[in-house]
């Protein structure tokens, strides 16, 4: 009989204890049910010379007889699902290598839906995120001149711009009309992806 032991991520990193759950020792009969073993190892309070804290380690194994048994899951990542809330960041889901770029463009932990927030179509934000790479142009910079709002979703109080004008703002001395339309180009593309 396999015990389930369920405590919050937080109770398990704050008790810095280790937890280990078996199944009962294999008898001779052959069972459909699966043998599996979980440790937890919550980050040490005090790390050894040269180790880090900051992550917990998991580990499953899972073993199952041939006679029809089920392999036991790993544990669930706590990372958290990100949801999409406006039309753009709903089509960027289901770009990843799109959302790669953009998550590159973007601050560490910056939310995704209000990076996204304020683009009018996929396209504007995908050509966005190509002039910022290409040009080194910071992507909030573009985003606030082009959308009046922040990477935070906060507004500027600010008209807006389009690419090319955004471009000009902040790289004077390049043609703003002309990487616009290259960006806008290579963006159309990778829609079609």
């Amino acid at each position: 009989m396999t015990k389930w032991i369920a405590l919050p991520a937080a109770c398990v990193a704050a008790a810095a204890l280790a937890v280990t759950v078996e199944a009962a020792p294999k008898s001779t009969a052959k069972s459909s049910s699966p043998k599996a073993k979980t440790t937890t190892k919550p980050p040490s309070t005090t790390p050894a010379k040269g180790s880090s804290n900051k992550t917990t380690k998991t580990s499953t194994s899972a073993k199952s007889d041939h006679a029809g048994g089920s392999k036991a899951k790993a544990p669930k990542s706590t990372t958290t699902t990100w949801q999409p809330t406006n039309a753009v960041a709903e089509k960027l889901m289901t770009k990843p290598n799109q959302l790669a770029k953009l998550k590159a463009v973007l601050p560490a932990g910056t939310d995704i839906n209000a990076a996204t927030a304020g683009f009018k179509n996929f396209g504007q934000l995908t050509a966005a995120v190509n002039v910022s790479q290409n040009l080194g142009i910071n992507f909030a910079d573009l985003k606030a001149a082009m959308t009046g709002t922040t990477i935070a979703g906060d507004r500027t109080n600010q008209p807006t711009k389009s690419l090319g004008q955004a471009i000009q703002q902040f790289k004077p001395g390049v043609d703003g009309d002309a990487e616009a339309a290259a960006a806008t180009a290579r963006a159309s593309k990778e829609a079609g992806q």
